[in-house]
Parts: structure tokens; sequence; C-alpha cells
């Protein structure tokens, strides 16, 4: 199930929290009978949903689908995937009403950096770089892959990786 909306993810949090009580309920019933379960971790489950704050991490290989399985899971195309680039950042993805993006830049900056910054990246660097931190920059999520993909596909890529600003 894709979720379209705001509302929709609250429906689905609603029931998920709902279900987990009930679970919980059941654990402690079967523990009236002798077995010796927690109901507690699902409480605590329940109480970190409540929250609208959990994060799921994904680690890999280069090149072996994680942002193409984030953006299945998000039912859409957030992230950059393809073959080539592989993506050269952290990214975390929360919800909004409206997709954008906010690139945050390494500081200090790498001493050597690639020469495949994006245009708007890089005045964005020289206009902040005297300050000695970069602050983040407005994205549109369309404009991602320029930002967060490994550009010189010459370059080994843990260290094109590491001249990424």
């Amino acid at each position: 199930m894709t979720i379209k909306s705001y509302e929709d993810m609250q429906i689905k949090k609603s029931e998920l929290s709902d279900i987990l009580i009930d679970m919980a309920g059941c654990i402690d019933e079967l523990n009236e009978l002798g077995m010796d379960l927690s109901g507690q971790s699902l409480l605590d489950l329940q109480k970190k949903l409540k929250n609208d704050n959990f994060k799921v991490l994904v680690l890999g290989e280069f090149k072996n689908g994680k942002s193409t399985l984030i953006n299945a899971l998000l039912g859409d195309k957030i992230l950059p995937a393809y073959s080539t680039p592989c993506t050269a950042v952290i990214n975390e993805i929360k919800y909004g009403e409206h997709p954008s993006a906010k690139l945050y830049f390494k500081n200090p900056l790498p001493e050597e950096m690639t020469e495949y910054i994006a245009p708007k990246a890089m005045q964005h660097i020289h206009k902040y770089q005297k300050s000695g931190k970069i602050p983040p920059i407005d994205l549109e999520i369309d404009e991602l892959e320029d930002y967060v993909t490994i550009q010189d596909l010459d370059k080994e890529q843990i260290d094109a990786i590491k001249e990424v600003p």
C-alpha cells in the first residue's frame, strides 16, 4: 500500500498502534498462563510510533540497490537509482506535505573537492566559504541527482566520496 497523504500515514499509524496494544494484552494473558513473555517491548514500540519519529537504516555495498529499495518502500522515486552513478552521501528522508530537499555540507569542506560540483552548490560554497561554516541549501527533488551521486565515474568510489563537499 502506498501512503498518499499525511492523513493516510496518521490512520495507518493509529491502526498499528491499536494492534500493538492488543498484542501487549494478549502477551499479558499468555503470561498469566505461565509463559515468560514481555508486553512492555510492544508498548515501548507503540510509544515510539506515536512520537512520529523513528529511523530505518539501510546499509549495503556500493551499487547494490539501496536507493531502489528505499524508493520502493516510499512508493515514489525520491532518490536517484540507476546502475551508475551511485549515491555518494548519506540521505535522511522525512515525511513532508510537499516533496523538497535540503543539502547539508561537510564542515569543514574537504581539502580536495571534486570538479563535478553542481554550479548552484559551488556558488553557495563560495558565498559562505570565508565564514568557515557552509549552511544548508534548499533543493527540488528532481535536482537531487546532481548533488548526491558520484559524477566522476573514472575515480574509485571511495576516493570520489571523500571529495564530495
